[in-house]
């Protein structure tokens, strides 16, 4: 209720020149493009004569309050701090000197609304995948000073600052490097929004955990609903609401639906379910329109079709605010907070292990919170580590181990035992191989089904067999917990 009553707030500021379409629909924000890409290509095209579906005529035909152009440059073709700053040139060149005065770079939130009222429409820059940036952060200071406010630390492809969604899983690094680090450190200092879309799973958690103020997936959907590795699985779904960031629905048909008829309605599919999860305060519109060869939803292929999206999200039940909240309001909500209260939204305290689902029904890979994690070697048989839990309604204990001796072949015996809060002892024999991989207990099933807690877990390992002795790292014994959706009165765990 807070969230909705603030995001009023700033409704109520942008409504007396609110100038509608003439369905009376809501002004839209857009909040991914690519057109820069194409536009740095051919100098003789800009916003006004271009067949790019971001025209200026598109934009004003759909409403379009302001529309966010991405820099993009291709790591494998080279030179990318050269192609990213011309993409600034021909941004401030073929969109905003082209546009003569119909279209003006918006920098902060005061300059959405003054645009809006001028009856201007807004253009905002931000990167996709830092490689414009080289290998060295510093690097963005030069487009911040040119009013940069988003960018995401990857594209597909790894690069100086962290892993993108092409690598492998886990991947070598880890997600976040040395640089990557210190490039977060420059954003917050210059209040740039992290864009979470393309990352590896590992950086977006590395990068949520660290980095202050809202964060953006400016073009993705819900996995749950498309399972492709570009959408957004529920826990991060629920990072970015935490955050207090936003999650842009992207029209691009493959993260959509499955099979080459997608449609609007497939797409109010990831709202409707994103709105389950965290309501519909954390939904806005990300096209990824900006080139011609693009396969998106049927009827949307450009600004001006996105008028018939928002008919069918109406035409499915969303109600008047609720539409107000996913065209605009919520984005418009997100650069207001980086604005104002950047350093007062912390990094997020907890980040999921990445395990596969325990039970067929859960959906998500990521339905489990981290609640503790240790490294703990055991060198002789018999050793044990205990650990107290908080009481919460712990489900699993995850271990990992590795042997000096023979890993492919060994394996071990682990003796769990929980003691719960009423007092009673449950003690659980497992197998677990010494090659590194995970091992899953369900220790805490007939505890969950009972409705009971564990207050203390004890793990004991011990060789199996003729396994010579050795030293077992215990790399990780976490107690997992199921995740409930966090909004009030939901109890699914999808």
């Amino acid at each position: 209720m807070v969230r909705r009553l603030r995001v009023l707030g700033l409704l109520f500021l942008v409504l007396p020149s609110w100038s509608a379409t003439a369905e009376e629909l809501p002004p839209v924000i857009d909040l991914h493009c690519d057109s820069l890409t194409q536009l740095e290509k051919n100098s003789k095209t800009d916003i006004v004569d271009t067949r790019d579906p971001i025209s200026l005529r598109n934009l004003k035909a759909g409403g379009v309050m302001a529309q966010v152009f991405a820099i993009w440059t291709d790591a494998r073709k080279g030179r990318c701090v050269q192609v990213a700053r011309r993409q600034v040139a021909a941004f401030e060149d073929q969109v905003i000197r082209a546009g003569h005065g119909m279209i003006r770079q918006a920098k902060t939130y005061a300059d959405l609304l003054e645009n809006h009222r001028a009856g201007v429409i807004s253009a905002v820059l931000a990167m996709e995948g830092a490689d414009g940036l080289g290998d060295n952060a510093s690097n963005l200071e030069w487009f911040t000073k040119r009013g940069l406010r988003i960018l995401s630390l990857t594209w597909n492809n790894s690069n100086a600052f962290a892993d993108g969604r092409w690598d492998p899983d886990p991947p070598p690094r880890g997600g976040l490097t040395e640089e990557g680090a210190r490039l977060l450190g420059i954003m917050a200092a210059n209040l740039v929004i992290a864009d979470l879309s393309h990352a590896h799973w590992e950086t977006f958690w590395d990068i949520v955990t660290r980095i202050p103020g809202p964060v953006i997936a400016t073009h993705s959907n819900a996995r749950a609903v498309r399972n492709h590795d570009r959408n957004l699985d529920d826990e991060q779904i629920v990072a970015i609401a935490q955050k207090q960031g936003v999650i842009g629905l992207v029209y691009y048909y493959e993260f959509v639906a499955k099979g080459r008829r997608v449609t609007p309605t497939d797409l109010w599919a990831h709202y409707r379910y994103i709105s389950e999860i965290v309501g519909p305060e954390f939904i806005a519109l990300g096209s990824d329109f900006g080139s011609r060869k693009m396969k998106l939803i049927q009827g949307v292929t450009n600004p001006k079709e996105v008028l018939e999206l928002l008919r069918t999200f109406q035409r499915q039940g969303v109600g008047d605010l609720d539409l107000d909240l996913l065209a605009s309001m919520n984005a418009l909500r997100v650069i207001h907070t980086a604005d104002e209260e950047y350093f007062d939204i912390a990094p997020l305290t907890w980040r999921p292990l990445r395990v596969r689902p325990i039970h067929p029904a859960d959906s998500s890979p990521a339905l489990y919170d981290r609640l503790r994690s240790t490294a703990v070697a055991l060198c002789e048989p018999g050793m044990s580590y205990e650990f107290q839990t908080d009481g919460t309604d712990l489900f699993a204990v995850v271990l990992r181990t590795l042997s000096d001796n023979n890993p492919a072949r060994a394996s071990i015996n682990v003796f769990v035992q929980v003691s719960t809060c009423q007092g009673d002892k449950i003690q659980r024999e497992f197998t677990c191989p010494m090659d590194g991989s995970r091992c899953v207990m369900e220790v805490f099933k007939d505890l969950a089904t009972a409705g009971a807690c564990a207050s203390h877990v004890r793990v004991r390992l011990e060789p199996r067999g003729d396994n010579p002795p050795g030293c077992w790292k215990v790399q990780d014994i976490i107690p997992l917990q199921r995740v409930v959706h966090r909004q009030a009165g939901a109890q699914s765990t999808r």
